[in-house]
C-alpha cells in the first residue's frame, strides 16, 4: 500500500485513480438493471409493442444515472424497433407469397427472441450486448 501512496504523489493523483476499489453493492444492482432492461422487451409478447413501449419509459428514467443505462437502452429499442418493422413488413409479404411468408414470418420472430435471449445473459455475464441486423433509429 506505501507503494500505490508513493506512485499517486509522484503522478500527482488520488489513490483511488490508481486503484479502483469498486462498491459490489453497486456492481449488484448494475447487473440487475441490465437484466431488467435486456428481459422486458419479452413483455411484448403479453403486449402489442411492449418490446418498444416498456424499454423506452424504462430507458427514459434511467439513462441519466449512467452512461451504460443509456447505451444498451438504445441498443435495445433500436433492435426491437426494427424487428417490429421487420415483422410488419414479412406480413404485409402475406399476399403475394403465402407459403413464404409464413416462413419469414417465424424466422423474424424467432430471431427476435434468440438475439434477446443471448443479450440477456451476455449482459448480465460480462456487460456486453450484440444487436446485429438494428436500425439505429436512436443515436
Amino acid at each position: 500500500m506505501q507503494t500505490v501512496k508513493l506512485l499517486a504523489v509522484g503522478l500527482e493523483v488520488e489513490i483511488g485513480d490508481l486503484i479502483p476499489i469498486e462498491n459490489p453493492n453497486e456492481e449488484t444492482i448494475e447487473r440487475k438493471w441490465m437484466l431488467l432492461f435486456h428481459a422486458i422487451p419479452f413483455l411484448g409478447l403479453l403486449i402489442p409493442f411492449g418490446n418498444i413501449v416498456f424499454p423506452i419509459f424504462l430507458w427514459i428514467h434511467k439513462s441519466k444515472d449512467n452512461k451504460i443505462y443509456d447505451n444498451h437502452g438504445k441498443a435495445i429499442i433500436n433492435f426491437h424497433c426494427s424487428i417490429n418493422l421487420y415483422l410488419i413488413i414479412s406480413l404485409l409479404l402475406f399476399f403475394p407469397f403465402p407459403g413464404f411468408n409464413f416462413f419469414l414470418t417465424g424466422a423474424v420472430f424467432l430471431f427476435g427472441i434468440i438475439i434477446s435471449l443471448v443479450n440477456i445473459l451476455s449482459a448480465t455475464n460480462s456487460g456486453t450486448y450484440n444487436y446485429p441486423l438494428s436500425i439505429s433509429f436512436l443515436k
